[in-house]
């Protein structure tokens, strides 16, 4: 009698096997695809950051500090320092502009709210209640 329960038992397990190696899987696809959507919108404020830059600003290094990033509340010194750039001009010059040589401003990473954030991360709001309260309840 126990050799008749040990097959159902033993095909349980690899069924269970199974299925979490499909759900394993399944998580690796979305979240790879996942990543891609958020490098894409970040190249997207990016490169509207680089446009404000030159169109309203002239290219002036030193105005990559004050120029926020479209749907954060991160300047486009952030996403410079992501990219590599050391100083103000680097980040210019990441954005398409021309620069004189032997300039240099000086790169002041920062997210509204954190004082300075050299991630570039948007942070959230600390005063946020998550999950919203519900008055009465």
């Amino acid at each position: 009698m126990a050799k008749g329960l040990e097959m159902p038992i033993a095909i349980i397990i690899v069924i269970c096997v199974a299925v979490l190696v499909l759900v394993t899987v399944a998580a690796l696809f979305v979240s790879g695809f996942s990543s891609g959507a958020n490098d894409i919108s970040s190249a997207g404020s990016f490169a509207s950051a680089c446009v404000t830059l030159k169109s309203s600003y002239s290219c002036i290094p030193a105005r990559v500090n004050d120029i926020r990033l479209q749907g954060t509340t991160c300047n486009l010194a952030s996403a410079c320092s992501q990219k590599g750039a050391s100083n103000a001009e680097n980040c210019a010059v990441l954005c398409g502009c021309s620069i004189d040589a032997g300039t240099s401003s000086k790169l002041l990473p920062s997210c509204s709210g954190t004082g300075s954030d050299p991630s570039g991360l948007p942070t959230p709001d600390p005063s946020a209640q998550y999950p919203p309260s519900i008055d009465g309840f």
